[in-house]
C-alpha cells in the first residue's frame, strides 16, 4: 500500500470518527432537550470531546508518518470543499471548547461556593449558544468531510 492509499484509509477512519462524534453530540443535545438531566448530557458531550482529542492526537501521528496531502494535485472544487470543511472544524473546536469551559468553570465556581450546581441564566445561555454553534459546525463538517473524501477516492 502506497502513501496516498494510506492517507485515504486514514481519512476514511476520520470520517467514521466524526460521524461517531456527531452521534454522541446529537444524543447529548437530545438528552438535555428531553430534560433527562445534566449528567447524561455531560457524559455524552465529554465522550464526544474525548473522541475529538483522540483524533487530534492521531492527526499529529499521521503528519509525522505520512505527511500532508499533495494539495497541488487537487482540483479547485475539492480544494474549496476542503477549506470549507477546515473552517467548520475550526468553528466546532472553538465553540465546543467554549461550551466545555463555561460548563466546567460554572460548575467549579458553584460547587466551591455552596455545594450545589445550577448554572446562572447568562452562563446557561452562552453555553447553549456555544453548544449549538459547535453542533451546527460539526454537522457541516460531516457533510463536507464526505465530499472531500469522495474527491480523494476519485484521485486514486
Amino acid at each position: 500500500m502506497g502513501v496516498v492509499e494510506a492517507k485515504v484509509l486514514y481519512w476514511t477512519g476520520a470520517l467514521l470518527n466524526i460521524l461517531v462524534v456527531g452521534g454522541f453530540a446529537y444524543a447529548g443535545v437530545a438528552e438535555i432537550r428531553r430534560r433527562h438531566g445534566i449528567r447524561r448530557h455531560r457524559r455524552l458531550m465529554l465522550t464526544s470531546a474525548s473522541l475529538v482529542a483522540l483524533f487530534l492526537a492521531s492527526y499529529a501521528v499521521k503528519l509525522a508518518l505520512l505527511g500532508r496531502e499533495a494539495l497541488e494535485t487537487w482540483e479547485r472544487p475539492f480544494l474549496y470543499t476542503l477549506w470549507f470543511h477546515e473552517s467548520c472544524i475550526f468553528v466546532t473546536l472553538v465553540a465546543g471548547g467554549t461550551a466545555l469551559y463555561l460548563a466546567w468553570r460554572e460548575r467549579f465556581l458553584r460547587m466551591a461556593s455552596d455545594g450545589a450546581w445550577e448554572p446562572g441564566p447568562r452562563v446557561l445561555r452562552l453555553h447553549r449558544r456555544a453548544g449549538w454553534t459547535a453542533v451546527t459546525g460539526a454537522t457541516l463538517a460531516i457533510a463536507s468531510a464526505g465530499a472531500t473524501l469522495a474527491g480523494m477516492y476519485l484521485r486514486l
